[in-house]
């Protein structure tokens, strides 16, 4: 069974001081900082980690990029679609075993409704 932590990333950014983009000069430094991270405790812990951008305004395609040969890998959302979109059936997905860390209390409720803790 997978076990995985994913991060809903700019929910994140905007909760946590440390990924203010005032503290790290930018939301392109907030991101790499916060997927730095992610593959550090990737590391540590040995679990996946998924890391949702919402890019619903984005001109561009839906992306994944497998950072670390893939211990960590970063999703952005299609053009119309959100990071709770994604992170919801990421979870539906498949019978494996997710932790979802956002501050979103709907994206809490309908994780832990589909079986996330």
């Amino acid at each position: 069974m997978t076990r995985c932590l994913i991060l809903d990333g700019y929910n994140l950014i905007g909760a946590l001081k440390r990924y203010s983009p005032r503290s790290t000069g930018g939301l392109d430094q907030s991101r790499e900082l916060m997927i730095n991270d992610a593959l550090k405790a990737a590391g540590w812990t040995g679990r996946e980690i998924i890391v949702v951008f919402d890019a619903s305004q984005s001109p561009e395609p839906a992306r994944t990029e497998p950072r670390a040969g893939g211990a960590v890998r970063v999703v952005y959302s299609a053009p119309g679609e959100s990071a709770d979109d994604i992170i919801e059936r990421l979870v539906r997905s498949d019978g494996g075993s997710y932790t979802i860390c956002t501050a979103d209390f709907a994206l809490q409720r309908a994780a832990l409704a589909s079986g996330a803790a």
